[in-house]
């Protein structure tokens, strides 16, 4: 069952619009690890019912795509 508090639905409308971002910039550059990092940002919220949980792995997520990217992975 979703959680419907403040604290959660405030969290999913910003982590899922960090992962629109990240989507639609990664589509752009054509970056397949931004993409599916951008989707699964949006799509997180609507699974992870602990909040702790949900920015833990969400923080995770965006540093990844962001090590990945730093790494070499996709210039520019």
């Amino acid at each position: 069952m979703p959680d419907f508090t403040a604290g959660a639905l405030i969290s999913g409308l910003v982590l899922s619009s960090i992962g629109l971002f990240l989507f639609l910039r990664a589509k752009r550059m054509a970056d397949p690890v931004g993409v599916i990092g951008g989707l699964l940002l949006m799509v997180l919220p609507l699974f992870m019912h602990s909040l702790a949980v949900l920015w833990l792995v969400s923080v995770g997520l965006i540093g990844g795509v962001l090590a990945y990217r730093r790494l070499g992975g996709v210039t520019g």
